[in-house]
Formats: structure tokens, sequence, C-alpha cells
């Protein structure tokens, strides 16, 4: 009866010890929710063609314990391998950069569009920085209105105490909060841009190889710019050395170190000599005036209105006497 009674007690403490086990791993039952980066929005160019987003980046859902990461390992990009080595034994999943679609294989995977790609206009657009914020060029002065361009998305699952999925279920992407759907359609044109980069690229070349020193063997950088003079619109503006704006991260310690500073706009932030190119407002400005353009003044070859700053002419075929017409032939 003794033995009877205590195999009773036994069996009823297994049974509640079962059922406490059970409990707790009820209890520790969550739900995970991860968000997706969210898409940034595009430029465009005058034609409507995106000059951004132009290819697809993934993000996989990576499980805790060994078997997601080594399913995954292979398909993830150097930068990122460390990480996904840290994570592995995480009790909750997280989301991770990979280089194609891996839901064929059963992996939970989306598609995030990628925002940079190329060099094309690289100083004009400017660059993002860790956040995906705009702090430079068109991306900081549009800022607020492309980072609510794209859909807020979350990942959602449902997870057991020891890091699984729960029985028959999935993870579940939805949208959060709808972006706004919203771009920037820029004048410049996408094709005369890249003909821009490449013809100037071609013409410092060419110094470098054909040219002495002092007449353009020294060359190392340079900018242009294509104006539509109905509109004063930029059809193209190319500031070389450049650099990939997909790439600027990861670069940023030898494009900041290199002498030929390839981060400089030498567009906009070049200071240059206006040369010939400002003697029309100069000339416009004479017959504003109401200045005869027929009238001379005498040409010594040097301009002595500073006493300690006397600049002298390019070409000296045209001393004495200059009117409006040869001031703007000659320089």
């Amino acid at each position: 009866m003794l033995v009877l009674l205590a195999g009773v007690v036994l069996c009823r403490t297994y049974w509640v010890g079962q059922q406490t086990a059970y409990a707790a791993s009820a209890g520790g039952q969550s739900v995970q929710t991860l968000a997706l980066p969210r898409a940034r929005g595009n430029f465009y160019d005058r034609t409507g063609r995106r000059l951004t987003g132009l290819s697809p980046q993934y993000y996989a859902l990576c499980l805790p314990g060994d078997a997601g990461y080594t399913a995954l390992f292979p398909y993830v990009p150097y930068a990122e391998q460390g990480l996904l080595y840290e994570r592995r034994n995480l009790a909750s999943p997280f989301l991770i950069q990979v280089d194609r679609d891996l839901t064929a294989q059963g992996i939970t995977t989306c598609t995030v569009p990628q925002h940079f790609g190329g060099s094309t206009a690289a100083h004009l657009l400017g660059y993002l920085d860790s956040e995906g914020r705009g702090v430079s060029g068109l991306e900081k002065a549009y800022d607020d209105l492309l980072t609510v361009s794209g859909d807020a998305r979350i990942v959602t699952c449902f997870m057991t105490a020891q890091g699984r999925l729960l029985t028959d279920t999935s993870p579940l992407v939805a949208v959060e909060t709808p972006g706004t759907g919203q771009g920037v359609r820029l004048t410049l044109d996408a094709d005369l841009q890249k003909t821009l980069q490449t013809a100037l690229q071609n013409q410092m070349d060419t110094l470098r190889t054909t040219k002495g020193i002092g007449a353009g063997r020294e060359v190392r950088a340079g900018a242009a710019v294509v104006v539509d003079v109905r509109t004063g619109g930029i059809l193209a503006a190319a500031s070389l050395p450049d650099f990939e704006l997909s790439r600027y991260r990861s670069d940023y310690a030898a494009l900041s170190a290199d002498s030929a500073a390839p981060l400089l706009d030498r567009v906009c932030q070049g200071l240059y000599a206006p040369g010939s190119a400002f003697k029309p407002a100069v000339a416009a400005a004479a017959l504003t005036a109401g200045i005869d353009p027929a009238a001379t003044v005498n040409c010594t070859g040097k301009y002595f209105y500073y006493s300690n700053y006397h600049p002298g002419c390019l070409q000296y075929g045209h001393r004495g006497p200059v009117d409006l017409r040869t001031a703007l032939e000659y320089s």
C-alpha cells in the first residue's frame, strides 16, 4: 500500500512538473517585430528616367541557431559576415543583407530598392549618412521629402521560448506606415550627363599624355557644366575625379585622404577666375549705363588701378585704343 501511494505521488509530481515546464514554455512565447529599411524616394532626369533606385537589395530573415547561420553565410556580403557570426546564437530573429532572393530556398527574403549605383552625377546628387539621411547635395536639400517616400514595413515572427517559429506560423510582412511615393524630377539629362563625364575624362587624359608641364600634363581634376540657355536649367554637371555613390561610406577613408580631392564638388565648390566668360556681364552693364560701345580706352597691357597689383593682358596684339568689340574679342 505504501509502495502504491509512493508511486502515485511520484507520478503526480512528474505530471505537475511537466505541466509547469509546458506553462513556462508557453509563457516564453513571444511576438518579434523587425523593421525593414525604408525605400528612399528617387531622383529622375528631365525625361523621367530614374537616376537612383535602379537595382534591388535583399534582406533575409535569419532565425536563431546554426542552421540559419549555415544557410545564409554563402549569400551574405563580406562586410556583413562578421555581424552574422556574432548574432548566430541570439534567441531572437534578425534581418541581414544578402546578395540574392532566397525565397525559393525557404528563407524569408524582402526586397528594398538599392538607392545608389554608379557614379553618374555623384557630386550633384550627394550622399547619405549611416542612418540613410541626406547629408550633401540634392539628397540633403530634399531629405524630408525623400525619407518618407517608401512604405515603412515590418516583419512579424511568432516565436517559441526556444527561439523557433511557432508551428504552423510564417513570418508576416506588412506595411506599418504607407509612404508618399514622391520623388524629385531634375532638369538633368541622364545621357548628356554620362557623355559630359566621359568627354571631360578623355580631355584630361589627352592633356596628360600629349602636353608638356605647364600646358596640361599636370592636370588631375576638372569640371564642366551644360546649361539650357533658355531656362537656366542644368542639363549636365561633371566634376572629376568622382566616386561611386554606393561605396561612399566603405571608401570614405581613401577618398578623404586622396590628394586629388574626389569628394570636392568642383562645379559648386571650386574657386575659379571668371575669365572671358564674365565679359558679356561687364559689357551689358556698360551698355545699360549708357556708355558708347564705340568709345575707346587706351590699353597699356597692364592694369594700374591698384598700387600694388598690376595684372597684365593674356594677349599682347591689341595695345592702344580698345573699344567694346575689341575688348570682347581679345583677352
